[in-house]
This record gives C-alpha cells, structure tokens and sequence, in this order.
C-alpha cells in the first residue's frame, strides 16, 4: 500500500515476532525508516495487477490503520477481503478494525434489496 508516517505501521510490526516484508510506495523518508528496522523487509512498490500474486505467497496479512484515519475505512476492507478470501490468517492493531467492517458489510447487505 502506500506507506506516510501518519500511518505508522510500525507500531504493528512490533507486535509481530517474525521479520515483516513490506510492498509499497509513498513517503521517501518513511520508506528509508522502515528499511532501516530490524523488524521489516522493504520489498518495493508493485502494480495493482499483481497485487494477488504476491499475497499467494504469504500466511499471514497485517491490517493497521489508525482508528482516526478514512483509509481504515476505504483501504482496510479491500485488505481485509483479500486475505480473508486467499486464506490468510489476519494480524490486526484493533479488534475494532475488524468489528467494524463486520458491522458496516452485515448492515450494507441486510438493507440491499432487489428492484423489478
């Protein structure tokens, strides 16, 4: 994803034991940091496109954004949906993150209804 220090991610690596690789773009400085952390592997920007393959090669997905921010709120639920749907395990900052969008996806599909 895109990576900025508004969104520090770090502080959900750190709750992870194993070294985190990391895809993305955005913030050089920010970049240069999380290069720097004995926790990470900086493994580059990609193309939407291939975006499928390279989950394939995990076990595990990490979702952080911060409660404040609109990305967990736009970003998180494609996240979240594409790992759940290639079987991996979730690592999350925030149950609330998670209860979230079980509430916003059951309520948005409990009021769809079928026009004639």
């Amino acid at each position: 994803g895109v990576l900025y220090p508004e969104w520090d991610i770090l502080k959900g690596i750190e709750t992870i034991q194993q070294v985190v690789d990391i895809f993305g773009s955005g913030n050089s400085e920010y970049i240069k940091k999380l290069s720097q952390s004995s926790k990470t592997q900086f493994m580059g920007g990609f193309e939407q496109k291939d975006e499928i393959e390279i989950v394939l090669k995990y076990k595990v997905g990490i979702l952080y954004y911060p409660m404040n921010s609109i990305n967990n709120t736009l970003c998180s639920p494609n996240k979240f949906f594409t790992y759940r749907d290639l079987g991996l395990s979730i690592h999350c900052e925030s149950p609330n993150a998670f209860k979230s969008l079980i509430i916003y996806n059951t309520i948005r599909n409990s009021n769809v209804k079928k026009i004639d």
